[in-house]
């Protein structure tokens, strides 16, 4: 069974730490995503990327909020209301069916959640359905090393066995890169 993050610790996903090592909005302004997208953020715990997100696509845009957790989407729908944020649509979800129409979004983050999924081939597979055509998908995921917080170091995931199961299930790798001796990410694209 995989390392799946507990509710309760909500309060780790917004630590000062974490902001200085994982800036949202920088790293959401790299992967390209600008105004007027649609963009789905899966696992999205409390909003950690969904709100800068938010802000990011402006009105013209929207931002699919999904997780398996009714306890963190409540979270990240009441910092959203608070914000002002009205394009932030919050989803619970399955692991492998997410309720939402095929062809849907320009781009989808996936920022630490893999590690967590046993059938990640179909569970890439049902994002890859949610994307339109030449979507991208943006993976973040730990690197394969012992660090300070993050999941056991048997839990992690090497960029290789990611790339092998996206190339799997249709996507094209567009970059792969360490973003820091605690993180790696993937930019992938949804071939036809």
């Amino acid at each position: 069974m995989a390392h799946v993050f507990n509710p309760r610790d909500k309060h780790k996903l917004d630590s000062p730490e974490r902001k200085r090592r994982l800036p949202a909005e920088a790293i959401l302004k790299e992967f390209g995503l600008r105004k007027g997208d649609w963009f789905l953020d899966i696992g999205c715990g409390t909003g950690y990327f969904t709100l800068p997100a938010g802000r990011l696509v402006g009105p013209s845009g929207k931002v699919y909020a999904v997780d398996i957790s009714r306890e963190l989407l409540n979270e990240l729908k009441s910092r959203a209301e608070k914000s002002g944020l009205t394009n932030i649509e919050c989803i619970k979800s399955h692991t492998y069916e997410i309720p939402l129409p095929s062809g849907l979004a320009e781009k989808a983050l996936l920022a630490f959640v893999l590690h967590e999924v046993e059938e990640r081939a179909k569970f890439l597979s049902e994002i890859r359905r949610l994307l339109k055509p030449g979507g991208q998908l943006f993976v973040l995921e730990w690197q394969k090393k012992k660090t300070d917080m993050g999941p056991p170091v048997e839990e992690r995931l090497s960029e290789d066995e990611v790339i092998r199961v996206l190339n799997r299930v249709g996507f094209e790798i567009l970059r792969s890169s360490s973003l820091s001796d605690w993180f790696w990410l993937l930019i992938a694209q949804k071939t036809s």
